[in-house]
């Protein structure tokens, strides 16, 4: 490789870039859910075979509600009012159950 003088620019190769949009950004109304009833039996699943029924429904319920206790790894928004009452994520109900 040989060395530039200081008269000399270097040629720059252009790197990675990112993809050129083709359409423009679509902003459509929140979901209400985002698990879905699946994700509910599979935690109650998990929760009913690793606690039992009573404790395992019991700390599910209580989980990210008021009064409640929170999960650490869920970014569901917490409204003061008008919980859910399966307000977790399949994911995360696990860090409680086991």
């Amino acid at each position: 490789m040989r060395e530039l003088d200081d008269t000399e620019v270097p040629a720059i190769e252009p790197g990675a870039q990112p993809p050129t949009e083709s359409s423009k950004l679509q902003i459509q109304p929140v979901s209400k859910a985002a698990g879905g009833i699946t994700a509910i039996l599979e935690a109650t699943k998990s929760a009913w075979g690793e606690m039992g029924i009573v404790r395992g429904t019991r700390t599910l319920l209580l989980l990210n509600q008021s009064g409640g206790f929170d999960c650490p790894g869920c970014a569901w928004p917490e409204p003061d009012e008008d919980r859910a009452h399966a307000e977790f994520c399949e994911r995360h109900s696990a860090l409680f159950i086991n």
